[in-house]
């Protein structure tokens, strides 16, 4: 074995804190295999294979850290907090211009990105008199497998959120055996009751940046909010 093998490489270590729980937890810097794990992610277009990525990337450079128990928004937050460590603190991101529509290159520094949490947001959805749900935050790969335009996605997001059924006196624990059923109580759901569900996604807590810039194609003056993951690409 060569005497090369003897030199170990160290990292510098990073104090921050997981956005749902407030736990101190250590970052180190994305290694070149992890910048090429994400390359290919990317260039892949599979949005399952990049959020196995993150994960992996996350879980080795996070310590301590249970991938399981991370909400979406933890994910979002320390990927982009890692990013920062490990490529520069300010990203250039295409943001188009709300009036025209042109592409702006703006810098945004990633040290300024924080999760805004909605002080309305709860965990427990109330349907009517006898049915309730207790939700759980998403899986991410249920997250991206959502289409915004296609109902079923949604009705099979939010199913994948329900820990458990309130119904009567009785409790009902949500696992996979359970989620075919659960999808056809969504189902007979009024629009009324329905939007009361999707409340609790429109107040989740979020991955966000407040941008300010001017078009320079139309000289229009932008206030925008960058949310999300896919935001900061």
């Amino acid at each position: 074995m060569s005497e090369l093998s003897n030199i170990k490489i160290t990292s510098p270590q990073y104090d921050d804190v997981i956005p749902s729980t407030g736990n101190t937890v250590k970052l180190t810097p994305f290694r070149v295999g992890d910048e090429k794990a994400l390359l290919i992610a990317q260039q892949s277009g599979n949005n399952k294979q990049m959020a196995n990525t993150l994960k992996s990337i996350i879980s080795k450079n996070v310590v301590p850290v249970n991938i399981a128990d991370l909400a979406p928004f933890d994910l979002e937050y320390l990927f982009l907090k890692l990013r920062a460590i490990s490529v520069g603190e300010t990203s250039k991101i295409g943001v188009k211009c709300k009036n025209c529509e042109a592409s702006n290159e703006i810098d945004v520094d990633l040290n300024d990105v924080e999760v805004k949490k909605d002080e309305n947001h709860k965990n427990f959805v109330k349907i009517d008199e006898k049915l309730g749900f207790e939700m759980k935050y998403a899986d991410l790969d249920d997250m991206m497998k959502v289409d915004g335009e296609n109902i079923e996605s949604i009705i099979g997001l939010i199913a994948a959120s329900v820990k458990t059924v309130y119904f009567n006196e009785d409790t009902y624990n949500i696992g996979k055996a359970e989620q075919k059923d659960l999808m056809s109580i969504l189902n007979d759901l009024t629009t009324t009751q329905f939007s009361t569900i999707q409340q609790y996604f429109e107040t989740m807590p979020k991955v966000r940046k407040d941008i300010n810039f001017t078009c320079k194609s139309c000289e229009t003056e932008n206030n925008q909010v960058l949310e999300g993951l896919a935001s900061f690409f």
